[in-house]
């Protein structure tokens, strides 16, 4: 097999070379067309193509891809890497949804800043949603995203940084070991259970009040300016360090000399 790549550079922006591309015309004449990088090119539309062979796709700051465009991409079943970030125009959920249910090598996914994502794309991740070996997966800044349930047993990587949105958070992910939720400030209710990560930074959420905890091989837990937690559920054997700064209940300080104490006998 043929290894090819094409690359779109930041030059196709210009009107006058946006309209002598033309991918389909590509996908034709090459038919173990593997590797395409379309980044910043607000007018490029991916919706005549079908790349059989396409395994990395880059589709950073494209305004002009749409709904027609992404289930376009559906068709491209050895799909390993896809980067769909920056805006992406989704105007209908099912479009993705297709994409990732025919996308069975997908290894890793960048929807960071999709403003249209909702809820029902953890449907789309999950365990029987079409992306049985996806290790790593970016949901950064997707504002309209405010439950999040992942039940996979593949994910080794997750980042929802910036999703302040986030009220309810819920990973049944045996094989997570990073999760980044930098800036979910509103979360409300949060389970863990289980995952394999070592080192688990919750943030600052003056709201958390529910918590949730099974792993295994956890060692350092923070906790900073969780206030109000009033019901929790720890099972991490091996915890050897927590911070839990600037939180003002006595029953999180109780829980945790409990857990640590325990974890040291």
């Amino acid at each position: 097999m043929y290894i090819l790549s094409f690359v779109f550079s930041k030059t196709a922006a210009h009107p006058a070379v946006a309209r002598c591309l033309r991918p389909c015309q590509f996908a034709l004449a090459c038919a173990n067309f593997c590797v395409l990088n379309a980044s910043y090119c607000p007018n490029i539309s991916l919706k005549p193509v079908r790349l059989h062979m396409l395994t990395v796709l880059k589709l950073e700051n494209c305004e002009g891809i749409t709904f027609a465009s992404v289930a376009a991409i559906s068709h491209s079943y050895m799909l390993e890497s896809g980067s769909l970030s920056w805006k992406l125009v989704l105007r209908r959920q099912e479009s993705l949804t297709a994409l990732a249910l025919q996308s069975h090598h997908l290894k890793e996914v960048d929807l960071s800043d999709c403003e249209s994502l909702v809820n029902s794309i953890c449907e789309v991740f999950g365990d029987g949603g079409g992306c049985p070996i996806l290790k790593s997966l970016f949901l950064d800044n997707c504002k309209f995203l405010t439950a999040v349930g992942l039940c996979t047993t593949s994910l080794v990587s997750l980042s929802l940084a910036g999703c302040r949105a986030i009220t309810f958070l819920e990973l049944t992910c045996p094989y997570l070991e990073v999760v980044h939720l930098d800036g979910c400030d509103h979360i409300e209710r949060t389970l863990f259970c289980p995952v394999d990560l070592q080192s688990l930074n919750i943030g600052i959420c003056p709201k958390l009040n529910f918590l949730r905890i099974e792993a295994p091989h956890l060692v350092l837990l923070e906790l900073k300016g969780c206030g109000v937690l009033s019901k929790a559920s720890f099972n991490y054997p091996l915890l050897a360090c927590s911070d839990a700064s600037f939180c003002r209940s006595c029953f999180i300080f109780g829980i945790l000399l409990i857990i640590v104490f325990r974890s040291c006998h």
